[in-house]
């Protein structure tokens, strides 16, 4: 649980700051980006990690090409609390 307490953490800063380029209180405000070995379907209650930046998941993308010869890269804009 202490990765938890730590991305808390990092959210209360942001959220003490003045300008922050991903949050705008609680609430994300520009697209996130996920890649997976598996195409999705639909969205289920497991763990998913996003990238704030597509840079990051652009080179997600190509490792996991290059490791397993296949991958799918997705792009969401999160609503709600």
């Amino acid at each position: 649980m202490k990765h938890i307490l730590l991305h808390e953490e990092f959210i209360n800063e942001k959220n003490k700051s003045e300008s922050s380029e991903y949050l705008t209180g609680h609430i994300l405000k520009n697209t996130v980006y996920h890649v997976s070995i598996n195409k999705i379907k639909k969205l289920k209650n497991v763990p998913t990690w996003f990238a704030l930046e597509e840079n990051h998941s652009d080179g997600w993308y190509a490792n996991i090409l290059e490791d397993r010869g296949a991958a799918y890269q997705y792009e969401a804009r999160i609503k709600g609390n």
